[in-house]
């Protein structure tokens, strides 16, 4: 899809003028900027490749509950700013911190989604009743602490956001 605007050039010869991408994912796209010229100017066109980075949304999908001994299949599903799948993306999913951390790796699939599983859950208590642990989910290198509320919503650098949903 093409996209595109016209400027005047001020004194100095300098012309801007801004245009909201509004692409397909992809990993780039061209950039031309010509000048047709003028009676006193030769025209000139040049082309760049611009690199795309368009916002994701994460949505965890996993359990919110899990049990110490047993394992646990953790998900998530990556999304871009249309709501198209986003496949073939890193994503670390984990339980607990520091020493007693436990984790899996997955990439993202056709439909977005990344799924692993955690073979034996060894989680120590926090204290309270039903003991709880942090739930950490990571892509693009970006770790997030997934709330313990359901349908929160975490703002993360680079555009991306996760989703948790219960």
């Amino acid at each position: 899809m093409q996209q595109e605007c016209t400027a005047t050039t001020d004194p100095r010869g300098t012309a801007a003028c801004t245009v909201t991408v509004n692409q397909p994912p992809a990993p780039s796209v061209p950039l031309v900027v010509s000048f047709d010229g003028n009676r006193d100017v030769l025209g000139s066109k040049v082309t760049a490749t611009l690199k795309l980075q368009t916002p994701t949304t994460l949505t965890y999908t996993g359990p919110h509950a899990v049990a110490n001994g047993e394992s646990v299949a953790l998900s998530a599903v990556l999304k871009d700013f249309a709501g198209g799948a986003v496949a073939g993306r890193t994503v670390d999913l984990s339980i607990g911190s520091g020493v007693t951390r436990q984790g899996c790796t997955a990439t993202t699939a056709q439909d977005g989604a990344a799924r692993c599983v955690v073979p034996d859950v060894r989680q120590p208590l926090n204290g309270a009743a039903t003991g709880s642990t942090t739930l950490t989910v990571t892509v693009g290198g970006v770790p997030i602490v997934v709330p313990t509320a359901p349908n929160s919503v975490v703002a993360l650098p680079g555009g991306t956001t996760l989703i948790v949903n219960e």
